[in-house]
């Protein structure tokens, strides 16, 4: 690393796995670091084919959770462990990945799985609370309030309303409405 005396600039750049590092001062023994960091071709291809994932509940090992994605969202795919509880699937297809994040919600024995498309610098760390799209479902909606507008102002009520599932209304099929809206939810850390 490059030493700096005295406001003077010094750096050192070194290529390790396409990370440059270069030190200079701020003054008043300040020494501020700044990282260039080149994405290798695997992680840029992350963007459209990787998704962030955490189980909310009991913790599970590294191979429950690998066995799981394997069973439930197909073998080609890898798993990677990031910090707290939190690993990406990055899938073979693209297609794959859509599918995943638009279906309805999911689960692991029981336990929510919070979902984001991959995303570079992801922190962790902070994630306490987070918006997350949901299907719900609403039973026994007396017929009178089967009606978009209605079923519309539920949804606002609820959260950020994104889609009503219109096959049901144009169907007759009044079992329940459905709809996806965004809900704030807490992570427990």
């Amino acid at each position: 690393m490059g030493k700096v005396d005295g406001g003077d600039e010094e750096s050192q750049e070194g290529n390790q796995e396409g990370l440059a590092i270069a030190g200079l001062s701020g003054g008043n023994g300040e020494f501020i670091i700044d990282l260039c960091m080149e994405i290798s071709a695997e992680k840029a291809l992350w963007e459209d084919f990787a998704v962030i994932a955490r189980i909310i509940g009991p913790k599970m090992s590294q191979m429950e959770i690998k066995n799981w994605v394997f069973k439930n969202w197909g073998e080609d795919n890898v798993v990677k462990y990031i910090p707290k509880g939190f690993f990406v699937v990055v899938f073979a297809h693209e297609s794959e990945r859509c599918l995943i994040l638009n279906q309805e919600n999911w689960f692991v024995n029981g336990n929510p799985i919070y979902l984001q498309p991959w995303s570079p610098n992801f922190d962790p760390t902070p994630l306490a609370v987070y918006d997350s799209p949901v299907w719900i479902r609403l039973y026994n909606l007396l017929i009178e309030y089967w009606d978009d507008v209605v079923l519309e102002t539920i949804g606002r009520s609820l959260g950020t309303l994104l889609e009503v599932d219109e096959h049901i209304i144009e169907n007759n099929l009044y079992k329940f409405a459905r709809m996806r809206i965004v809900a704030v939810q807490r992570i427990p850390t």
